[in-house]
């Protein structure tokens, strides 16, 4: 155990770099453990094979594809009431709008 929790053991494989940014990332508030293991998640997923959709999904992306381009977007209150009801906590924004950005369209106009 380390600090009440299970000891991890990781790949031998692991760099002393990365190895040492996770045992000073254990040391921080969980907010800040939670965002640093997204990034962790993100770098990751890079290797990974593309997820393969069904048909069904794959609509339904499309179709909210459509909508980010018609600019029909819920508004803030719709989805603080949605982050509420399901208790997730909003993802920190880098000042970009976040939809644009994923959905790679063009810059939203000022």
């Amino acid at each position: 155990m380390h600090n009440g929790r299970p000891e991890i053991w990781y790949n031998f494989n692991m760099s002393k770099i990365l190895e040492d940014a996770i045992q000073k990332i254990r040391e921080l508030p969980e907010a800040d453990q939670e965002e640093a293991a997204e990034m962790l998640l993100s770098v990751a997923s890079r290797s990974t094979k593309p997820v393969q959709l069904d048909d069904g999904t794959r609509a339904a992306v499309l179709e909210g594809r459509e909508q980010a381009r018609r600019d029909e977007f819920v508004s803030d209150s719709e989805m603080a009431a949605f982050y509420a009801r399901h208790g997730i906590e909003p993802a920190r924004s880098s000042g970009q709008d976040v939809a644009y950005d994923l959905l790679r369209l063009p810059a939203k106009p000022a």
